[in-house]
């Protein structure tokens, strides 16, 4: 019987600056207990970030009681060599089943003069905020994975807890400029599905017939 993996997605949303945020999509498949009555499983994430304010000395820190999914936070007036409080938290949602995830990055210079040398280094100030909890793995695909799965437990990752502005690398072509980085989150099953894994890390999420798996948008 062909049978789905459960995946879910938190779809991606620009943001002005520094991170991109989004809502959450279901995905579901099939079980049958004892009495073979179907019962629909589900894995379900958010993707969050805390809103940010400045203290005394004008350092940015984020509030964790005060978390934002449906919008992200515009930052205004930064500066090369700055480093601002962003810390994009994947959560198992309530009643989700156990789950792996992980999370695609892009930088959207595509509306300013920053070139892709700019980008290249703001992503590796990101990359090294990304290392330091050394539970994430960048893979070939382009993909962060985590390298265990959510459970009821311990249920929730962040990414990075905050990112600095490139220093003498950006010049004056990134003045008055804008940009986004957009952050997709996505989850699959953990019960019954072995990932691909390499020197002790995940690094890619591979079916029966080894070809990579997507995540797939949920309908009623």
């Amino acid at each position: 019987m062909n049978k789905k993996r459960v995946t879910a997605l938190a779809g991606s949303l620009s943001l002005v600056a520094v991170i991109g945020i989004g809502a959450t999509l279901a995905y579901f498949t099939d079980q049958t207990d004892t009495q073979n009555v179907i019962n629909m499983g589900h894995v379900d994430i958010d993707l969050v970030e805390h809103e940010i304010t400045q203290d005394e000395d004008g350092n940015w820190v984020y509030d964790e009681t005060k978390p934002v999914t449906s919008e992200g936070l515009i930052f205004t007036d930064v500066y090369p060599g700055e480093t601002v409080a962003k810390d994009p938290t994947v959560t198992l949602a309530e009643g989700s089943g156990d789950a792996y995830i992980r999370v695609k990055m892009e930088i959207d210079i595509s509306d300013s003069t920053l070139t892709p040398n700019d980008a290249a280094a703001l992503k590796a100030n990101i990359d090294k905020e990304i290392a330091k909890s050394g539970k994430w793995y960048e893979a070939t695909d382009g993909y962060y994975y985590y390298n265990t799965a959510l459970t009821e437990e311990d249920s929730s990752a962040v990414l990075f807890d905050k990112v600095t502005l490139p220093g003498a690398a950006w010049k004056n072509n990134t003045a008055r400029q804008s940009f986004q980085v957009k952050l997709e989150a996505e989850a699959i099953q953990s019960k019954y599905f072995t990932p691909q894994t390499g020197d002790g890390m995940i690094t890619g999420w591979i079916d029966e017939t080894q070809a990579p798996i997507t995540a797939e948008a949920y309908t009623e």
